[in-house]
């Protein structure tokens, strides 16, 4: 029961922390009134272009890569085609030019590994924005803090997670 007890206190701190970290957010924002607005609108937009350019990477690299492993099909159906009975020196010139190319595909992959994370994260980004976006426009500056609905939901779970600790006691 007290393991239970000290997680939900735990729970209860971390979602304090959200709450009072969002509530100087809010009148931050509040304090600056329609440029933030502006701001963040152009923020978006660049998020939303730095996007764009990620998912060109990524597009680009995969077209490398099916090159590559196309290149690899066809050198390995010029040496099966071969009639000769000693291939030995086609077999080395097979071995390079696979390697290389299986070197290029790898490459590509971890190219196109490392802008799916930066996608990801530029995701997040853009959501937040809208987030915010969302609620500038929605709330009106004269509406109490706590009727914000970025804090809306955090209150209720602090409550929810107050009245278990109080049934607990």
């Amino acid at each position: 029961m007290a393991k239970n007890s000290s997680a939900v206190k735990s729970q209860l701190k971390t979602i304090e922390q959200f709450i009072k970290d969002i509530r100087l957010q809010v009148q931050e924002e509040r304090s600056k009134g329609p440029e933030l607005k502006e701001e963040l609108s152009e923020k978006l937009v660049q998020a939303e272009l730095k996007q764009a350019g990620i998912r060109k990477k990524i597009k680009s690299a995969k077209e490398q890569s099916k090159k590559r492993k196309k290149e690899i099909d066809e050198w390995k159906k010029w040496y099966n085609e071969i009639e000769q009975l000693d291939k030995m020196e086609e077999l080395k010139q097979l071995n390079e030019e696979v390697a290389w190319r299986a070197a290029d595909i790898a490459k590509k992959e971890g190219e196109i590994n490392a802008n799916y994370v930066k996608l990801l994260e530029s995701e997040g980004e853009c959501e937040q924005l809208k987030i915010r976006l969302e609620a500038l426009n929605e709330v009106p500056a004269d509406v109490e803090i706590d009727e914000d609905p970025r804090l809306k939901d955090l209150l209720g779970e602090r409550d929810t997670l107050k009245a278990k600790l109080s049934k607990k006691a």
